[in-house]
């Protein structure tokens, strides 16, 4: 028997066909992607949010609603991202905006002309405060203690030996 003949007995050719037959099996199955899950689900978030804004009255009680979805929509591309400083500035910026609303929900009408009184009062009836400071909290939160895990695994792993 030549070597040739001899293939179908080497256990490399086992592996060869597992390994074929697992591509092929990808290939028929196809596997979706978290990134793709998170990419779709923002955007099915911010397109309802979207459709929120354009259909809750500035004087019901779920004015909130647009914003919340505007913002936890940004969630699931945040998750996906492995780094941890996204969420800081995410939420640092969300919680500036957050005090900007309450800034002009606070401020008298006097000091501003009239054609800035509009945005001002656009502003403190459509966009509530309170979400914007929850979820930039609950971001920066998130962030910090995300970024705190990392640096503790990080010294870690430098106090252990290398492996050769």
């Amino acid at each position: 028997m030549t070597e040739d003949e001899d293939v179908g007995n080497d256990p490399r050719d086992i592996n060869e066909v597992a390994d074929r037959s697992m591509a092929h099996e990808d290939l028929t199955k196809p596997r979706v992607s978290r990134k793709k899950v998170a990419t779709i689900s923002s955007c099915v978030l911010w397109v309802l949010s979207i459709i929120l804004s354009f259909t809750v009255p500035s004087t019901s009680s779920l004015i909130w609603l647009p914003d919340a979805t505007l913002l936890v929509g940004f969630f699931p591309l945040l998750f996906v991202w492995s780094p941890s400083w996204p969420w800081l500035v995410f939420g640092v910026c969300n919680l500036g905006i957050g005090f900007l609303l309450l800034m002009f929900s606070c401020i008298p009408d006097d000091p501003f002309p009239q054609a800035l009184r509009t945005g001002k009062h656009h502003l403190a009836d459509f966009h509530r405060w309170e979400i914007w400071i929850l979820l930039g909290g609950l971001a920066t939160t998130y962030g910090g203690v995300r970024l705190s895990k990392n640096i503790v695994h990080m010294i870690i792993a430098r106090g252990k030996p290398k492996r050769t």
